[in-house]
């Protein structure tokens, strides 16, 4: 496989949908399960293929540093995927055979079987395992460059400043508070006059007395 690039990660795709060979809960232990997910941009969506014996390839995982394994090494049909430290078994070495229109086989060194979706699932979650190749559409796997697209940050805007013609509706604003104050004094001093009333009314009374 020529067309492999060295010290480049890809996103593993599925044929049917857009998810990704990803490891379970973004996991780094030794023993965590393979599945396919929507995806999210995490690392554990990201796998490099290092070539090692002839046409074979570890899969490793950006997040972890683990590699694609088939779970107690096992060659039957049904056996899980998972991560696992690479110590050069068999069972984490794989070949890319082409299955046409981009798109490829992952093949195991230990038994020929390819990476399958388990339940021929297309939905999050859905575990792999291997088996027979039948030229199942859940056997096609798409290896997508992943690139990692600048991320544009956009300044902050200030708040715009009060134009000149504005300043003079400002000030107006605030005399009108004042304008209000000067109203609620002369309320109150308008009792005052009502008590000098009662006074005016006293003297009329004492003026009549006299006559």
């Amino acid at each position: 496989m020529s067309s492999i690039k060295a010290n480049t990660y890809y996103r593993i795709v599925t044929h049917e949908t857009n998810r990704v060979i990803e490891v379970e809960n973004g996991s780094m232990l030794n023993g965590a399960l393979v599945q396919i997910f929507d995806q999210n941009g995490d690392d554990s969506q990201l796998w490099k293929l290092v070539k090692t014996q002839g046409d074979y390839y570890r899969i490793v995982s950006k997040k972890s540093g683990k590699v694609l394994d088939i779970i107690n090494g096992g060659s039957e049909n049904g056996a899980w995927l998972h991560q696992w430290d690479y110590v050069g078994a068999e069972s984490q070495l794989w070949k890319l055979e082409s299955a046409g229109n981009g798109y490829y086989f992952i093949k195991s060194k230990l038994c020929d079987k390819c990476v399958d979706i388990v339940g021929i699932s297309v939905l999050n979650n859905a575990k792999l395992q291997i088996w027979d190749d039948v030229r199942g559409e859940n056997q096609m796997w798409l290896l997508e460059e992943a690139g990692e697209p600048a991320v544009k940050k956009t300044p902050a805007k200030r708040a715009p400043r009060a134009k000149k013609a504005d300043k003079p509706a400002l000030k107006a604003e605030t005399a009108a508070p004042k304008a209000e104050k000067a109203a609620a004094k002369s309320v109150k001093t308008a009792p005052k006059t009502e008590k000098i009333a009662p006074k005016a009314e006293n003297t009329a009374k004492k003026s009549t007395a006299k006559k």
